[in-house]
């Protein structure tokens, strides 16, 4: 699976391709490929590079000029994402949201972003051409993002917490790895984590879902966490049908956690 997150900005057609950086033998996760990465970039990339936990590291941003409407971009994608999905064996799996934050005075969007969660990462990486101007975000995942997809979908939460055995998997403003947890304890990471991300802030709702969280125990991880967390209401959020792999079974039940904030 693959996950490709789009986050047009407002003035110019900027295109700049961060490249590929390979994880070398013995190294156990992507860090030290991002920082060798980030070390070829230019200071403004730097900003906009997001690590992923995958094979090949590779970042496209572009910028979309100014005055567009949501509709205008609507169109744009969907004229992109056609053309695409014309060259594929087997279609792939579209979740679209357009999100649009407009100057009342003007009509004219400020901020411009969207998500794309597709399969078939190895064409979608060998074709990255037909997504001229668009930027793209690639990490290769073993997840059914499609499922997960959903779950996002669904849940008003700020952010969603996914364990995919070993690895965190954050979910906030598209899909971005959290951390590498090999050899630490998930409950210490997240009362190491949470602070750091949100301290003081308002109340966060999380959503907690995959191996090992869909039985979390709410008393106890509200101990861990030194926060009250209240259970929602478990959701399957199922697969497609028919697919022959299982369709995750890690992720056939999701348990939401409402953290309360720390007093």
């Amino acid at each position: 699976m693959a996950l490709v997150e789009l986050e047009p900005r407002r003035r110019g057609m900027n295109v700049a391709c961060a490249g590929v950086e390979p994880r070398r033998r013995g190294e156990r996760s992507a860090r030290p490929a991002l920082e060798r990465l980030l070390e070829r970039l230019s200071p403004r990339a730097r900003r906009v590079v997001t690590a992923l936990d995958a094979d090949r590291l590779l970042e496209q941003r572009i910028e979309l000029p100014s005055g567009l409407s949501p509709c205008e971009v609507e169109r744009h994608l969907h004229a992109r994402l056609s053309r695409l999905a014309a060259t594929l064996d087997e279609p792939p799996v579209f979740d679209f949201s357009l999100v649009d934050d407009i100057d009342f005075r003007t009509r004219v969007p400020q901020r411009l972003s969207w998500r794309l969660v597709a399969c078939r990462p190895s064409e979608l990486e060998t074709r990255l051409g037909e997504f001229a101007g668009l930027g793209l975000k690639i990490a290769a995942v073993d997840v059914d993002l499609f499922a997960l997809s959903r779950l996002v979908e669904r849940t008003p939460a700020d952010a969603l917490l996914y364990r995919d055995g070993h690895r965190l998997w954050l979910v906030r403003d598209g899909f971005r790895l959290a951390m590498d947890l090999a050899g630490v304890d998930p409950g210490q990471a997240l009362v190491d984590w949470l602070p750091a991300v949100w301290g003081d802030a308002p109340p966060v709702r999380l959503w907690l879902a995959g191996d090992g969280w869909a039985s979390s125990d709410p008393i106890g991880l509200s101990g861990a966490l030194g926060r009250r967390v209240a259970p929602y209401e478990s959701r399957a959020i199922g697969t497609r049908p028919g697919r022959g792999d299982g369709g995750d079974a890690r992720l056939a039940l999701a348990y939401a956690l409402a953290v309360r904030g720390c007093r």
